[in-house]
Parts: structure tokens; sequence; C-alpha cells
């Protein structure tokens, strides 16, 4: 995983420097990976193996996508509780 280092979070200030950088290659690794794993179906999901989902309205006539943050309200029968 590399080296860890001790840090401390930067301050929106510091941070704005550095925005670009990380919107460029954040989509980067998103296109690397979408290509890489695109193809990939019936994939076995294991003991302790995270996934993700959402809940996302798209206009085709507006050509915009909302992801809903309040999945869990109107899919409550996909969310369970571990405690």
């Amino acid at each position: 995983m590399g080296l860890l280092v001790e840090g401390k979070p930067m301050t929106p200030e510091e941070l704005q420097v550095h925005l670009k950088y990380i919107r460029e290659h954040g989509v980067l690794q998103f296109v690397n990976i979408w290509k890489r794993l695109k193809d990939v179906q019936n994939d076995e999901l294991k003991f302790g193996d995270e996934i993700e989902c959402g809940v996302f309205v798209v206009d085709p006539v507006n050509k915009t996508i909302k992801l809903s943050v309040r999945a869990a309200e109107v899919c409550p029968y996909h969310v369970r509780s571990f405690s």
C-alpha cells in the first residue's frame, strides 16, 4: 500500500491549489477502472467485499443524471443494519 506518514488535513485555502489536479486525475482513474471492469459479469462476492449502489434519475431530454440522497427511504428493504 505504500509508506504511511502522519500528516494533517489541508485547509480549504491550501486545497484550492490542488483542485484541478484532483479533478483531472479522479476522472482519469474512474475511466481506467471503468474500461478494465465494464465487461465483468457474475463476479462472485466474498465475505468482506464492499459494494456500492445508488438510486439515479436519468433525464434524457435535458441530458442530466441526478443521484438520490434519500435512497434508504425510497428502497428501505435494500438497506440492512448490522448493529
